[in-house]
């Protein structure tokens, strides 16, 4: 019977400590964001609100090759400070009719807006550091940052 009792007690205070640990991997709640929707970024003409070229970063929580690219747009974003406007839109929260606009059927994808012309680029897939940097040198022929 004392046997019975402390392997029943070890099971209980492993399952306890299992719960524990389950319950610190668990992510904290984001912090509240407004949605993006259509609006922010366009005009009701169709026309682009920003001055400067935007790059529409689509991607989901979920993706592990999405949370791979994210160092990288997070230091293209501080590279092209001021020069390029990045917009992260996550698939499964923000209005999801942005990604059917520009046929976004796999991410991570990048768009890139130009507001001198009509041109749009399309980069389905995981990109590292350098390719971004290259491919939005090459789609919107701006001068590279040092």
């Amino acid at each position: 019977m004392n046997k019975r009792l402390t392997i029943t007690g070890f099971i209980l205070a492993m399952s306890v400590l299992y719960l524990v640990f389950l319950l610190t991997l668990a992510k904290p709640p984001e912090p509240t964001r407004r949605l993006i929707v259509k609006s922010d970024i366009f005009t009701e003409g169709g026309y682009l609100k920003s001055p400067i070229p935007v790059a529409l970063h689509f991607y989901a929580d979920w993706c592990r090759s999405c949370r791979e690219e994210a160092p990288a747009v997070d230091a293209a974003t501080r590279e092209w400070d001021g020069k390029l406007k990045f917009i992260k839109v996550n698939v499964d929260l923000d209005d999801w009719s942005l990604a059917g606009a520009f046929g976004i059927h796999s991410i991570p994808s990048i768009v890139m807006l130009n507001p001198y012309s009509k041109a749009i680029v399309v980069h389905r897939g995981l990109l590292d550091a350098y390719e971004l940097h290259e491919f939005i040198v090459n789609s919107l022929n701006l001068p590279a940052t040092e």
